[in-house]
């Protein structure tokens, strides 16, 4: 075989293109790297979607609560808490095969910059029969995720902020088991 310019480029080529092979592409699958990150945990009431006992329930908090109660001003601090057992008020729980709804027992009010969809449901998806939750007291009105909380803005001193939605539960004992709730989740999605 002559050596021409050609043949030189072919053998160059297998050359690097079995080097490139052999010994990777240069590309990564793992990279690890810190960076400086501001981050403030907030309590429920002053979170970027603050949730607050309703106004109403505030004094008596027996079925709702913040689990850290109120400062010296008034402020709720702590997460929100809910009781429907036998710790809550003088009952021992929820009556069985009936429905029972407590109406305005949370705000949750948009302190964030995006406008959000609320929904709100048991942990286990299951018992989405079990638990509705619906638009302060009127029953009627279902939070099923196409309720949205604005933000409006101000702050830096003027306050303000987001649209606010009150919240009360149905729970329906004819539809299963309301013990086996172990967790209500509510979620913001951006709109």
């Amino acid at each position: 075989m002559r050596m021409n310019r050609r043949n030189v480029l072919v053998g160059l080529g297998t050359i690097v293109a079995g080097g490139g092979a052999a010994l990777g592409t240069g590309a990564f699958s793992s990279v690890e790297a810190s960076r400086t990150a501001n981050i403030d945990v907030a309590d429920d009431a002053a979170a970027f979607l603050a949730l607050e006992v309703h106004s109403s329930r505030a004094a008596d908090s027996g079925f709702v609560q913040a689990s850290g109660g109120t400062d010296g001003n008034g402020n709720q601090q702590g997460q929100i808490e809910f009781h429907f057992d036998a710790t809550a008020a003088d009952g021992d729980g929820l009556n069985d095969d009936a429905v029972t709804s407590f109406d305005d027992l949370l705000t949750i009010t948009n302190n964030g910059t995006n406008d959000v969809t609320l929904s709100i449901g048991p942990d286990d998806s299951s018992y989405d029969a079990v638990l509705t939750p619906y638009v302060g007291s009127d029953r009627n009105t279902v939070i099923d995720g196409t309720q949205i909380l604005t933000a409006d803005g101000t702050d830096a001193g003027d306050n303000e902020y987001g649209s606010s939605i009150d919240v009360g539960f149905e729970f329906d004992t004819t539809a299963g088991d309301a013990s086996q709730i172990e967790t209500i989740v509510i979620t913001a999605d951006e709109a």
